[in-house]
């Protein structure tokens, strides 16, 4: 039974220790590049906006953040059903930089559990409501425009089929 432990980042202890030649684990991440993906959102403002729905009624204990996070991974990594989202739950790296102080263990049937449920996520998202969502966009688009990112001419995106269960508020949604 393998057990990993990630905690906040302290550069300056990793220095000592690698200094000081004690035994290193890296634990990468196992979803792509995404690790990169989040530090350039985060360094050019966007993943401020992107993470930051508001729910309804209050935060569940996880952190809206943190659930709003891995919302966006989600998105990015291409995974269009909560219930694909495991892989991302349980990739430590993602989850640490997403600001989970995170202790994964290996269970007793040798599955992994993540760092949250994933019902957990379903049920922050149904706390969402579709004038949130519409402020979001535009603030990310204020964000885009201010940059001369986009510049009122036409604009076409790819996208790909997201599947929507019982959310209520989002018209036609289902």
């Amino acid at each position: 039974m393998k057990e990993y432990e990630v905690y906040i980042q302290d550069r300056e202890a990793a220095k000592a220790a690698v200094v000081g030649g004690e035994k290193i684990e890296v634990m990468g991440t196992e979803y792509g590049h995404n690790d990169h993906l989040i530090d350039w959102l985060k360094e050019k403002g966007y993943w401020e906006i992107i993470t930051g729905y508001k729910a309804k009624v209050g935060d569940n204990g996880t952190g809206v953040k943190k659930l709003n996070g891995i919302w966006a991974l989600m998105g990015l990594g291409h995974i269009g059903r909560i219930q694909q989202a495991d892989p991302l739950l349980r990739d430590g790296k993602l989850m640490s930089d997403l600001g989970f102080n995170l202790r994964r263990k290996e269970a007793v049937d040798g599955k992994r559990k993540g760092v949250i449920h994933r019902d957990t996520l379903s049920n922050h998202l149904k706390r969402i409501d579709s004038k949130e969502s519409d402020k979001v966009f535009y603030e990310h688009t204020k964000l885009l425009r201010s940059q001369k990112k986009l510049r009122g001419k036409e604009y076409a995106a790819d996208g790909f089929e997201i599947e929507v269960s019982s959310m209520s508020g989002y018209e036609g949604a289902g």
